[in-house]
């Protein structure tokens, strides 16, 4: 291997992967523009071990700091979501490296690990003990009914498995049957994985940290980040 192209092999093993060109996004549609995020790293960098993690809590009311929905600086851009959707991606293995490398082994990097949140002020992509110190703020001292919890889901699953008919999104004009959406809607078709036996299980499946559903449930940052870490080794 030449010098540029062990540059660059070495690169893609140890430096997280940029945003597409353009960014699949639609405001308030934070699920799917996850999963499309997903979908595009699991294909071209299938050697990164790849999560898409639900936040939220039982009475949907979680605390977000660093939100670009935030007109509020001085809050330190606080969002109240009912629901929040990120990334998290963590390196291939030394393995996976050493092997793209040829043979030459490269700094160990596994502890590092990147969240992609196309909602958050932060650097994109952000380390992640970094987002979630800035993102998830001083938990112990909230009241309990603004604090996170998070399901945590391999991207496998979360694209094989997620639907959403986008009803969520729903709510009456006025006092009339009239419905109409609360933001615009994406525009492709709505998303239903090959493995779905619904057209809409975001909310009971996903969202919802009470069910026994995909992926594990952390009730703090810490317990998250302790799993999401278990879960990428065992994935190794």
């Amino acid at each position: 291997m030449i010098d540029g192209e062990f540059a660059q092999a070495h690169r893609a093993f140890v430096e997280p992967p940029a945003f597409p060109t353009p960014r699949i996004y639609t405001s308030g549609y934070c699920e799917e523009n996850v999963y499309n995020l997903l979908r595009m790293f699991i294909h071209q960098y299938p050697q990164w071990r790849a999560f898409a993690v639900f936040i939220s809590n039982p009475t949907k009311s979680v605390a977000v700091w660093e939100q670009r929905a935030s007109s509020d600086p001085v809050s330190g851009r606080l969002v109240v979501w009912d629901y929040h959707v990120i990334a998290w991606l963590f390196p291939p293995s030394e393995d996976d490296r050493q092997q793209a490398d040829n043979g030459i082994t490269t700094p160990n990097s596994s502890k590092r690990s990147w969240i992609y949140d196309m909602d958050s002020t932060l650097q994109q992509p952000c380390l992640a003990r970094e987002y979630l110190s800035k993102t998830f703020k001083n938990q112990t001292a909230l009241e309990l009914r603004w604090r996170s919890s998070f399901r945590i889901v391999s991207a496998g699953d979360y694209l094989e498995n997620f639907a959403s008919d986008r009803s969520h999104m729903l709510k009456n004009v006025g006092n009339t049957e009239e419905m109409e959406y609360i933001a615009p809607v994406p525009p492709y078709d709505p998303i239903r994985g090959p493995l779905a036996q619904v057209s809409h299980n975001l909310m009971s499946d996903f969202v919802c940290m009470e069910a026994r559903s995909f992926g594990v449930v952390a009730k703090n940052v810490t317990e998250a980040f302790e799993m999401a870490l278990s879960l990428a080794s065992v994935s190794e």
